[in-house]
């Protein structure tokens, strides 16, 4: 296995120790799941994102938090885009493929747009009276125009 590059980079900063962390490991091909779950655990930021090695034109990518693998993570996402700092960079992710665009000041990366994948809507099938203790909400404070769905 060749030596890992393993970043923490923060999201929505300007400055270090600021915004949003994560973990960025490149060309994770190699990794098993258990390792990347190891890793994720090791940094214990929110989200680690393994980025494979660049395959037709795209880099694979996969978001493990300190326990579990999830399939999409913005801000390590807008992370992996600064890291590889590519204009053309395209990532697939468990959700779909995400493009971006750059903005430049004195040639260096200003700002990232990321292209959002349109969301999936599921109806929620689970007790409203649950949901309601668990955000500590009344149920009268529930617009019936609005239901409640699954994003």
């Amino acid at each position: 296995m060749e030596k890992l590059q393993v970043f923490i980079v923060d999201s929505f900063a300007e400055q270090p120790f600021k915004g949003n962390p994560c973990g960025i490991v490149l060309y994770a091909d190699e990794l098993r799941e258990l390792h990347m779950k190891q890793i994720a655990q090791e940094l214990n930021l929110a989200e680690t994102a393994f980025v494979y090695h660049k395959k037709n034109g795209t880099y694979k990518v996969r978001y493990f938090t300190p326990t579990q693998e999830i399939d999409f993570c913005g801000h390590a996402t807008l992370a992996v885009a600064w890291i590889m700092a590519d204009n053309n960079i395209l990532l697939e992710t468990n959700v779909g493929l995400i493009s971006f665009e750059f903005e430049y000041v004195l040639n260096q990366i200003d700002k990232i747009y990321m292209k959002q994948i349109e969301p999936k809507i599921k109806d929620f099938t689970g007790s409203l009276v649950e949901l309601f203790e668990i955000f500590n909400i009344k149920s009268q404070d529930l617009d019936s125009r609005f239901p409640v769905k699954l994003v």
